[in-house]
């Protein structure tokens, strides 16, 4: 797509400040690390989207990125330039016409990545030694010495704590063991869940200024989040599985971890549909309150139920669609 500056903004002074922002982000990006990606990025693939003549400024602050790489005392700097490829994936994928819920997978694999590899780095710099057996084993002995210090650690506090009631649940080291088995089994779904959010966010940051310099405000308004409905079959499908997965087998793991990521996507697409529901007859707040509230009382199960609406929602607009009726979904 190709989107040009409205005629009351001066280029000059609009990617001037595309490009400061970046940089100053860049530089925050260095300090703080991930958190800032979705800033860094957005700002990157704005002043990249808007930019001509060769996108020089782009260019420069790809190479400040990369300069930044070579500050010795941390690893944060890796995310400045993961910041910058991510701004660039953004910006062409927009400029390619490619649909906003591709580009936030692709986004969203990209960060994965760099998480992993993120933690890979830790343990090269840790250890010394730059091989992956050594950051395997890095993290093999740091589990075991959290798995140790927690179990022991709870095991004393239920010695200390008299709880009524608490005699009849059998607490041993084997049950708080497998509680924290559990969470680390769903490891890779915690990355991408991560990941998806700040991929989330970049789009958010960067279709939000978009609307507010782009000459078509329209052409971003329509560039929406609409999930094909294959996605959502396979989430029913993957639901459905997770419900016989309680071993710690390679298949088992690998439904519940897809179950978690496809419920935090579906999740994100129901409470939009929700609030977008309440908006249409003016008690927004009132949606967000009876969203509250079902989540305080239902706790993870909301999740559950507020994917599932999101299901729905996704094949239900989709048929809309396809027989001209609907006018999309998401953001």
């Amino acid at each position: 797509m190709k989107t040009e500056l409205r005629s009351d903004k001066s280029y000059k002074a609009s990617i001037t400040l595309f490009f400061i922002l970046t940089l100053l982000s860049l530089v925050g990006t260095a300090v703080v690390g991930e958190i800032l990606l979705p800033i860094t990025a957005a700002f990157y693939a704005l002043l990249f989207v808007f930019e001509k003549n060769k996108h020089v400024l782009s260019i420069i602050c790809a190479a400040v990125s990369v300069a930044l790489l070579l500050i010795p005392v941390s690893i944060l700097p890796v995310w400045c330039a993961v910041s910058v490829l991510c701004g660039l994936v953004l910006g062409l994928a927009y400029r390619f016409g490619n649909s906003k819920c591709d580009t936030a997978v692709i986004l969203t694999l990209f960060i994965a990545i760099a998480i992993i590899f993120s933690f890979v780095l830790i343990a090269f710099v840790k250890t010394g030694d730059y091989s992956l057996d050594s950051a395997f084993d890095f993290y093999s002995e740091l589990y075991k010495r959290i798995r140790t210090d927690f179990v022991n650690g709870m095991m004393q506090a239920m010695d200390s704590v008299a709880v009524e009631g608490i005699e009849q649940i059998e607490f041993t080291p084997e049950y708080f063991g497998a509680l924290i088995d559990g969470v680390v089994n769903l490891l890779v779904s915690y990355v991408f869940i991560i990941s998806f959010v700040l991929a989330g966010l970049t789009l958010k940051i960067f279709t939000a200024v978009a609307k507010r310099f782009a000459d078509e405000e329209n052409e971003i308004k329509n560039w929406k989040f609409a999930v094909p409905s294959i996605y959502a079959y396979l989430y029913i499908a993957v639901y459905l599985l997770s419900s016989f997965a309680y071993g710690d087998g390679l298949f088992d793991l690998s439904v519940l971890n897809l179950s978690g990521i496809f419920a935090t996507v579906f999740a994100y697409i129901g409470l939009k549909a929700v609030l977008e529901l309440f908006s249409n007859k003016n008690r927004k707040v009132l949606g967000i309150v009876i969203l509250a509230v079902g989540f305080a009382l239902l706790g993870g199960m909301a999740l559950d139920v507020v994917s599932v609406f999101g299901v729905v929602y996704t094949i239900q607009q989709n048929k809309l669609l396809k027989n001209g009726q609907g006018t999309g979904s998401g953001s």
